[in-house]
């Protein structure tokens, strides 16, 4: 489970690690945002929540690997940066429909890695206000659920090979 969690994490890592510092920074000292006590540990929490809802969304998908033989397709249309639903993370989700809103905040939680949490951050306005304050919950819920099911995974595994 953790390879699944790490393989995240590729030889690009550091150098990407770097420029998002160096970026994050600098956008910090750009945005207007009131940096409390409140503020830095909500931020801290949204976080590592993304974290783990990130990672969670790998696992997951990564343990349907144990029932199939080739899934790589469910694997990107979830997790890919280029054309998977991780991808719809780089836009607020207002612009989807209500249909594709819907799937990125309750079936594969990405909403709750970003959009929520920042907009609460940056004090806009939203449909769901409260929703800022569940990256944390959703986080354990994906986790446990993600663990759950690899643990399932790994009970009922059965070799593909010869």
């Amino acid at each position: 489970m953790l390879y699944m969690v790490l393989q995240q994490f590729q030889y690009t890592f550091l150098p990407r690690l770097f420029l998002s510092v160096f970026f994050w920074i600098y956008s910090m000292r750009k945005l207007s945002i009131e940096w409390t006590i409140g503020s830095v540990l909500f931020y801290s929490a949204s976080m590592f929540s993304a974290f783990v809802i990130f990672s969670s969304i790998t696992v997951f998908t990564g343990t349907i690997s144990f029932w199939t033989i080739r899934s790589e397709e469910i694997v990107s249309l979830l997790t890919n940066n280029n054309y998977g639903l991780k991808n719809y993370t780089d836009y607020p989700i207002t612009i989807y429909s209500k249909g594709m809103q819907f799937i990125l905040t309750f079936i594969v939680p990405y909403a709750f890695t970003g959009y929520y949490p920042v907009g609460h951050l940056l004090g806009k306005n939203s449909a769901h206000p409260g929703f800022a304050y569940l990256s944390p919950l959703i986080a354990v819920i994906t986790g446990v659920a993600a663990y759950l099911f690899w643990k399932n995974g790994l009970k009922h595994y059965n070799s593909a090979g010869a």
